[in-house]
């Protein structure tokens, strides 16, 4: 319901043509915010989760493995931008049908990383928020 109000109500500020998979991570980020006390949990954009990141592989270089969305219990150890997995209440992976980068592959690949966290801890709540546009979207499950 909170995504179909923003975008809505993006549409009748006439600004819905710009809308982004950016300002979906940013709606159902504070979506998800409001869900939770600000004094115990803090949510999270693009953010590092332990249980996917590549382990006994010649090269770990690169850019560590994200979640679109992480909502966190507060903990000390945040202030020192220091992420632990005990720490994650819900991971959300989102995608925009009219991104260049929404595709089944992509999709797919957002799909294994929750599986992944969720199997390495059944208490974390996993979302896939696939929204968007009708036609790209026929297109994308059609």
């Amino acid at each position: 319901m909170g995504i179909y109000g923003r975008i809505t109500y993006e549409f009748a500020c006439q600004r819905g043509r710009a809308f982004r998979e950016s300002h979906l991570h940013s709606t159902l980020s504070e979506i998800l915010s409001s869900q939770f006390d600000p004094r115990s949990h803090v949510t999270f954009t693009d953010d590092y989760v332990e249980a996917i990141q590549r382990r006994g592989h010649k090269n770990e270089r690169g850019s560590k493995r994200k979640v679109d969305i992480v909502t966190r219990k507060w903990d000390e150890r945040l202030l020192n931008n220091e992420r632990v997995d005990s720490q994650i209440s819900v991971c959300v992976e989102a995608k925009w049908s009219g991104s260049t980068h929404a595709s089944g592959e992509s999709i797919l690949m957002d799909l294994a990383r929750l599986s992944v966290v969720k199997r390495n801890n059944s208490e974390i709540q996993c979302f896939f928020v696939l929204a968007g546009p009708k036609d790209p979207m026929d297109q994308l499950i059609g």
